[in-house]
């Protein structure tokens, strides 16, 4: 899912962000820091929500080479996770992009 978003709208992503007129190599380093950091943020989320099992199965899924289909799996049993998910991701902006006015007054 974050990866389909950021990937797929780098250019808008930049752009919310402020930082939308970056060189391409940049915009690339830029991309990979911040695709880092909001997989913390889901990770973080979604290991508070897990009972100890799932988080054993969700662990060894983040190294396989199918590991979103399977974290997929195991979250997807979890009601109201993805919403949870989806709200720390939002703030995370909102929080980044306040920042980024405060910075460039």
């Amino acid at each position: 899912m974050l990866d389909h978003i950021l990937h797929r709208h780098t250019d808008a992503v930049l752009l919310a962000l402020g930082v939308g007129n970056l060189s391409s190599h940049e915009k690339v380093e830029i991309m990979e820091q911040i695709y880092e950091h909001f997989n913390k943020i889901i990770i973080d989320v979604a290991v508070a929500e897990l009972n100890d099992e799932q988080i054993k199965e969700f662990s060894s899924a983040l190294n396989e080479s199918d590991a979103e289909e399977r974290i997929t799996t195991i979250t997807a049993h979890i009601p109201g996770l993805m919403g949870k998910i989806e709200e720390a991701v939002e703030q995370e902006f909102f929080i980044i992009r306040s920042a980024k006015g405060v910075v460039s007054k």
